[in-house]
Order: C-alpha cells, then structure tokens, then sequence
C-alpha cells in the first residue's frame, strides 16, 4: 500500500485550515450543559463522598500522569481487585446449582449457598477461585473446575457542575468526558438558554474531539507499523488539535501498545526464524548422510562382486557371498530412509518458510486495512461535527466567550480514588483521563464571573474554517 497516499489522506488532510482550527473550536464547547438543582446527587455518590475520609494531596502539574493513566489501563485489564459492588460470575463444574452472578456485599465477602461467604473485597479474581475451589473440593471430596469472572464492575460516581450527578455503570477504557457525558455534560449559567437539541449536539461535538484526536494518534502507530519504524513521531496536526502535552501523552499510549504488537510479532517471527535454521541444517545433515551411503554401497557393491568372482572360482565359501549381499541390502535400506528423511525435512521447511511469508504478509495487509478504516471514520467525524455546529447555529448560536484567556471561565477536573487505607486520595485529570471502578469524578470552576455571555446567531456559517473565523474575529 502507498505510504504517501495515506499521509495525503490523513496528515495533510488534517493540516488544512478547517481541521487545524478543531481543537479551538470544540475547545470553545466544553462548557455547555445543563442548570443542576440544589440536592440534585443521587445517594450513592452522596454516601460515598461522606463515608470516606479524603487524603488531600500536593497539587501536580503533570495532569494524571503517565504513570497513572498506564497504571489504571493495567488495574482494569490485569489485576483488577474486587471491591463492595461488584457483581462476578461463578462458574462450578458439576455443581450448575451454585453457578451463578454474585455480588460483594457491604462486608465485602461473596456469599454462595451451601459453601458460605468468601472474602472478595482487595481479592483479585483468581485469588477469589482458589478459595470457592477449595471449598467445593472439601464439599464434593474431590476437585473440580472453578472460574470467577468480573460481571459487572461497581459504578463511578459524577458529582459538581454537571447536569445529572449520580452514578453510572463502568466502562472499559471509560474516561473523563465520556463519564460527563453520561451526566448531561458540564453546566453553566449561560448554557442553561440554549436548547435541549443543541445540547445535545454540542455532547456529541466533544466525543468527537477526544475521538479525533486518538485517531489521528491511531494513525500515526500504523503509518510507523507500515514503515516499521521503532519509534512513533508526534504528528503537527496531532499538536495543533490536543496541544504538545496531550498529544506527547496520547502518542505515548500508542507507543506502549505499539512496543508490545512489535515484541509479540518479533517473537513469533524469530520463533519461525529459528524453525527454518533448523530445519534447513536438519535437511543438510540428511543430505550429507545419503552422501556418505552413497560411497558406502559402491564400496559394498565393488566387494560383492569381487566376492561373487571368487565364488565362480570356488575360491570362497558361499557364507561370505551371502554376508556380502546382506551388508549392500542394508546399506541400500539406509538409502531409502535418508531419502524419504530429506523430504520430509524439505516439506517441514517449505512450510516454515510459507508461515513466515504469511505472517508478514497478513500484518502489512491489516495495518493497511485499519488505515483505510481510521480514514474513513476520520471523514465522518468531520462531516458530523460541520452538522452538528451547523444545528447548533440553527437553534441558539454559541456564546463568544465560553473560554477566555483572562480565565473569565476554567472547568477543574478532579477524580477521587480510593487508596490503600480506605480513604479517597484526589487527582488532578483531563477530560481523556482514564477511570477504574469506583472513581468520583468531581467537576468544579475556578472563576464563577460567567454573566456577560454573548450569543453569535450567525445563520450563514456552516463549515468548520467558517465558524473559526466568526468566534476568533469577535
């Protein structure tokens, strides 16, 4: 596949005028939403933020760092610890009537019929099977097959300037925006005369913004794949979109799952590699081998028929003519083993050599493949975020100064994780921060001097490079 095509497509796409200026404009969104109601927080999150003691912590400059976003991808994939509200799957061979979905109770045990309760609560899965196992084995006096998997993971809770705080199921990979999305977006006094419809809009306008950007990281991962370099370069439009700090931090990302494709890839390769030496020294040594028989059953051959003259003669007995023949059969039997050993060792070879070229084949023809993909997913985005600017145009305009560099408006992010004493430790985060179970993510505002919002209700822009130039002339 043209390299080239897909930086034409992708890269220099994505340097034009209207898609340089995307970052400032769904920037200049993120703070539309809805009024919240005084007491409006669901009793989960209430009951939680009150039971647990928070631990107040320097303030960090690097927000939710490296080390922390890697650490919370590797909790929820790897070594993810049980805790009160989480439901998991119990499956016993043999035993379908206590195979079920159970709960961590508010004592953090899973209770199971007949076996009794189990200590589940800062328990890995696994750990929580060994104990069922050894229960059902004293119960049913031998072993048998257990597994427990995570079910349901206990909710995250929204809490602070959003438009319905509360809790909300867990996700994978779940992050910072996509949390505030689920509670109606981030609020303010000026959003609260906008219409339901452009608040909708303007939701989906900044999913699109974190999703463009980790394409455009996507993308950057398989054009390095495609050229098979080791390092990852941070793409200009990558920067100009999320800033330098975010897109080093989502290149990063990709740069770790990158490393770990490439690893995994080189070790099947090199295991292949290895196959084929062998095999080809193998085949090698078979070939010297029918070398050496060869000469063998001449040498023999000359002998029988030196012997066989002698026997006309009556100069030999009839034993030595007879040993004579026996030792060129078998010499000629070890012929026909290391012939049929040499093809063998030649198909085994030819095969190694076509799993080599396959796997090479097939992993230039998926990358090839996933970036015609993020092409196109890239186009769509493009095309709902011109529609959606266009229908919030349609049904109130945006206020002009939503983010201003005198700091009139600026969102905090916060996320309260529970630490190793029980207590709530907070983190300063970004909206693509990730979250484990059990976060609370709080959202509060610095400056709260937001009454002078000046709505545009410019009908005729409708392009991306248009609404630019309407808010950044103002």
């Amino acid at each position: 596949m043209d390299t080239t095509r897909h930086n034409k497509i992708g890269f220099t796409r994505l340097a034009q005028p209207k898609v340089a200026g995307l970052m400032r404009t769904l920037g200049v969104l993120m703070v539309l939403g809805l009024p919240i109601a005084s007491g409006y927080f669901e009793p989960a999150a209430a009951d939680m933020l009150n039971a647990a003691p928070v631990t107040e912590v320097a303030h960090q400059p690097s927000l939710l760092g490296e080390s922390q976003e890697s650490k919370a991808v590797a909790d929820v994939d790897q070594t993810y610890d049980l805790d009160i509200g989480d439901r998991v799957k119990v499956s016993i061979y043999g035993r379908e009537d206590l195979s079920a979905i159970y709960s961590v109770n508010e004592m953090g045990q899973v209770r199971i019929p007949t076996l009794g309760g189990f200590e589940a609560a800062g328990h890995s899965p696994l750990s929580l099977e060994e104990q069922i196992g050894t229960a059902v084995e004293k119960v049913m006096q031998r072993k048998t097959d257990v597994t427990v998997e995570v079910s349901d993971r206990r909710p995250i809770f929204v809490s602070g300037l959003v438009a319905k705080p509360g809790s909300y199921p867990f996700m994978r990979d779940m992050t910072v925006i996509q949390a505030l999305a689920l509670a109606g977006g981030v609020i303010n006094s000026a959003s609260a005369q906008l219409p339901t419809e452009a608040l909708r809009e303007t939701a989906k306008l900044r999913m699109s913004d974190v999703e463009y950007k980790r394409l455009v990281a996507r993308q950057a991962r398989l054009l390095a794949d495609l050229e098979n370099k080791s390092e990852i370069d941070v793409p200009k439009v990558l920067i100009d979109l999320a800033g330098p700090v975010e897109a080093t931090r989502l290149i990063a990302d990709e740069q770790r799952y990158y490393n770990s494709q490439r690893d995994s890839l080189q070790t099947q390769m090199s295991s292949l590699q290895d196959s084929i030496q062998q095999a080809k020294l193998e085949t090698e040594s078979y070939i010297n081998e029918q070398s050496a028989l060869h000469d063998q059953l001449t040498a023999r051959q000359n002998m029988l028929a030196s012997i066989k003259n002698l026997a006309t003669k009556g100069l030999t007995t009839q034993q030595r003519l007879t040993d004579s023949e026996i030792l060129v059969a078998l010499v000629q039997r070890d012929q026909r083993q290391t012939s049929a050993n040499i093809a063998r060792s030649r198909q085994n070879l030819g095969r190694l050599e076509r799993e080599l070229a396959v796997l090479t084949l097939e992993r230039r023809q998926t990358i090839e493949k996933d970036l015609q993909g993020i092409d196109d997913q890239l186009a769509n985005l493009e095309t709902n975020i011109n529609q959606s600017v266009k229908i919030i145009h349609q049904v109130g305009g945006l206020p002009k100064d939503l983010v201003s560099k005198d700091g009139t408006l600026q969102y905090n992010y916060k996320i309260l994780r529970k630490n190793d004493v029980g207590g709530l430790t907070p983190l300063t985060a970004t909206d693509s921060s990730t979250l484990l179970p059990g976060d609370v993510v709080q959202v509060t505002i610095e400056k709260t001097n937001i009454d002078n919002f000046g709505i545009d209700k410019d009908p005729q822009v409708t392009t991306i490079s248009d609404r630019l130039t309407s808010i950044f002339k103002q």
